[in-house]
């Protein structure tokens, strides 16, 4: 009996939980964790990230087939995430060389002074 891949974004996301989860899970074990009766600030990041593992194993298992001669997974193209990560990563160097956040913060608190001068004040117009 072969085990493969039946429904390949199921298996992805369940992955993506998994890891979310486990993550969220070990992290929130820095906090108290408390009792049921009187929860710390750990035990519900806790419990919602070892839910979240869960339902991501559950989505593991239910895209699996067990059958024989089913097609496996397929592989991950790696140009496309190259090319928008990059131009991400490239928009957020060249922002600031531009000078973009400066003037946006600087005109956008601008045209927002007039609004906040009359809050509170009867106008006739």
């Amino acid at each position: 009996m072969r085990i493969s891949v039946k429904n390949q974004k199921d298996w992805f996301a369940g992955l993506i939980f998994v890891a979310f989860g486990v993550v969220f899970a070990w992290g929130s074990t820095a906090y108290r964790m408390g009792v049921k009766s009187k929860m710390g600030p750990g035990y519900f990041p806790f419990v919602l990230g070892c839910f979240l593992a869960f339902l991501g194993l559950v989505l593991v298992v239910r895209s699996l087939a067990f059958a024989v001669g089913a097609a496996g997974v397929e592989r991950i193209h790696l140009k496309p995430i190259t090319l928008v990560l990059g131009a991400i990563a490239a928009f957020a160097l060249l922002l600031n060389a531009a000078g973009l956040p400066w003037r946006c913060s600087r005109s956008s608190s601008f045209r927002a002074l007039p609004a906040r001068s009359s809050i509170g004040r009867n106008r006739p117009w």
